[in-house]
């Protein structure tokens, strides 16, 4: 197989993958393209090939890229937001200051266009801006390097992709208490300049799920909200457990396991409950690998498995 075929290849793997982790987000006003096939990957000036995964709203779509823009050894992907005027540009960009700019002058055409000074390595992963006079769309997003091993047949970075385009098309503010973030017990609206968000409240369905799951086996749940952790209870044998809640999906499990791990370890010292035992529960089930490094790391981790939670314990 050439190496045009093995990254096109590649490519239509990083964007299904992508595609699909954007979904359990439920970005606002996204409209999805069906599944993608070979067919669907364009052909672009930049030695390389795109492919639209959604539109956000009329002159704005979500774009995945495979190409040698950033004049590296090897073609890196690119994810982000593609506007077809400046007009549409400008709303986002003012809300979200790009860290770098490009345009016509950092270009050069030597049968494709590139960068004429290459990306440097430390500028990889950072936002960037690409406004050109003499092209009729423009670009916000970053780009991806791809020294890292294949993981489910593609060196995207999906959680990392799929987080930017969230924070870009607008994570919106949820309900306060005295001043304070509080959770969300209904789905509420926030209105931005270009669109309407509906925000669905996964942290406290999780915590409504759980608690019935605890309810059936029998430990003591503590009032809600008990010592600004996420739940608590009591076994019946006496011991006391500390959970930290992680709306997730199979992808993002073990960022959602790692930030949890050190949440439980500062409730632990903050509560005094120094002889706790520590739980992270997830909505979605992750790898048997993630599961793993929990239990070996000393955390017990509890995850939704059809009806029910599935409880493990070093």
């Amino acid at each position: 197989m050439s190496i045009n075929q093995q990254d096109r290849k590649e490519l239509l793997r990083a964007a299904n993958l992508l595609r699909n982790e954007l979904k359990t987000r439920q970005l606002p006003q996204v409209t999805y393209y069906p599944k993608y096939t070979i067919s669907d990957l364009y052909e672009i000036d930049t030695r390389g090939w795109g492919v639209w995964l959604a539109r956000v709203q009329a002159g704005v779509w979500i774009v995945l890229v495979l190409d040698d823009y950033t004049a590296r050894k090897k073609r890196c992907f690119w994810a982000g937001l593609e506007f077809k005027t400046k007009r549409e540009l400008k709303k986002f960009v003012d809300q979200h200051k790009p860290r770098i700019r490009f345009g016509d002058q950092d270009l050069i055409e030597n049968g494709h266009y590139r960068l004429k000074e290459g990306l440097p390595h430390r500028d990889f992963g950072t936002s960037v801006l690409e406004v050109y006079e003499t092209s009729k769309t423009n670009f916000y997003g970053f780009y991806d390097r791809r020294d890292a091993a294949l993981q489910n047949g593609t060196r995207l970075n999906v959680s990392r992709a799929a987080s930017f385009i969230e924070k870009v098309i607008g994570a919106p503010i949820g309900p306060r208490k005295n001043g304070h973030p509080e959770t969300a017990k209904k789905a509420y609206r926030v209105y931005r300049d270009a669109f309407e968000v509906l925000v669905r409240p996964l942290h406290h369905m999780l915590r409504v799920d759980f608690k019935k799951y605890l309810a059936i086996e029998g430990p003591k749940v503590f009032p809600p909200d008990y010592r600004a952790i996420d739940l608590a209870f009591r076994t019946s044998d006496g011991e006391e457990v500390i959970c930290e809640l992680k709306p997730c999906s199979k992808l993002t499990a073990r960022f959602a396991v790692r930030l949890a791990m050190g949440q439980l370890l500062d409730y632990k010292f903050q509560s005094g409950m120094s002889s706790a035992k520590l739980l992270t529960v997830l909505d979605a089930e992750p790898d048997k690998a993630v599961v793993k490094q929990a239990l070996a790391s000393g955390f017990g981790i509890a995850y939704k498995k059809s009806k029910t939670f599935e409880l493990n314990w070093p």
